[in-house]
């Protein structure tokens, strides 16, 4: 994996390098959207549908074919009830503290424009990537009728890989609106993360 993140963000070098032969294409994108945590993965049953955020830039590589760095963050809150059912905690608790998962990644990313007809304003596009994901989780304090529990602030840095389906519609020349699905893997050594971000946005040149 970590020969695989270096080979993208070489590739990201060149394609810097060649910018200037491309008249300084550049498109800069803003989106924001849903997260949907995998069930039984990583993230498992105490974590609720969170929302992201996103910051990028993109640049061409080829006929087609942009690379793009991408920030993406990431808030799932936690999922009161499952989390205290699993504690075996039911009847007992008081309050719980709104604790927060947020998931961190920078990416560098493959964008594949697929044809389309010609005159048509929607442009599919397939996305491929890898990054550093940083996982952290909140402090969650649990009241009960005879103690507190405490579970301590977890972080963690990982790496990421990411696979999408989008479509861009141009509204100008200089500006498009686009829609896109993520499937987004995190690799762990106590598992894997995996979730869904679903995101809506604008990129302007």
């Amino acid at each position: 994996m970590k020969k695989l993140i270096i080979l993208f963000f070489a590739l990201a070098l060149i394609t810097r390098n060649s910018i200037g032969q491309v008249a300084g294409f550049r498109l800069f994108n803003f989106s924001t959207g849903v997260s949907i945590p995998v069930h039984k993965a990583n993230v498992q049953d105490f974590w609720k549908i969170g929302f992201n955020f996103g910051l990028g830039v993109e640049f061409p590589f080829i006929k087609s074919i942009v690379f793009q760095f991408y920030y993406e963050y990431n808030n799932f809150k936690i999922n009161d009830k499952e989390y205290i059912k699993k504690l075996n905690l039911d009847q007992q608790v008081l309050d719980i503290n709104p604790a927060a998962l947020t998931l961190t990644n920078i990416s560098g990313n493959f964008k594949f424009n697929l044809p389309t007809y010609p005159g048509t304003k929607l442009n599919p596009y397939l996305l491929i990537g890898v990054g550093y994901l940083k996982y952290n989780v909140g402090e969650i304090i649990i009241e009960t009728k005879e103690y507190i529990i405490k579970q301590a602030i977890n972080s963690e840095i990982s790496f990421s890989s990411k696979f999408g389906l989008g479509l861009n519609y141009k509204i100008q020349n200089n500006a498009y609106l686009f829609f896109d699905v993520k499937f987004v893997q995190v690799f762990q050594e106590s598992g894997n993360i995996k979730y869904f971000p679903i995101s809506f946005g604008i990129s302007i040149k």
